[in-house]
């Protein structure tokens, strides 16, 4: 098998004497026959790990300050263990601009941000 996204190979079993291969690419499946009859390989789906954020509002939605700060709460509910999150990242009024990386507290799953001058 190959990781189509890493480009490294893996063996994977195909029954006694594997002799042709065939691929439907609708269905992602490989037919490989073998001297028993036939071994269906299907890809792995990809399984999203849910995460939320929540951000924290500033008082009353309003700031005089130019470079405000976000505290930013993170958390997996990824089963049936939970990864703590590594990381987050954000963007200010866009979603065609570069995305900032928060700073990690102490308090895992805690993140702040300052945004660039508004």
């Amino acid at each position: 098998m190959i990781d189509g996204a890493t480009n490294t190979t893996t063996t994977v079993a195909a029954g006694q004497l594997p002799a042709f291969a065939a691929v439907n690419p609708v269905t992602g499946k490989i037919y490989v026959s073998n001297f028993a009859g036939v071994t269906v390989l299907t890809e792995q789906q990809v399984q999203a790990i849910p995460l939320t954020t929540a951000i924290s509002a500033l008082p009353n939605n309003r700031t005089a300050n130019p470079n405000p700060g976000f505290t930013f709460d993170a958390a997996s509910g990824f089963s049936p263990t939970a990864p703590a999150v590594e990381a987050v990242y954000f963007q200010v009024d866009t979603w065609q601009g570069s995305w900032t990386p928060a700073r990690a507290t102490r308090t895992p799953g805690t993140f702040l941000a300052y945004v660039p001058a508004l």
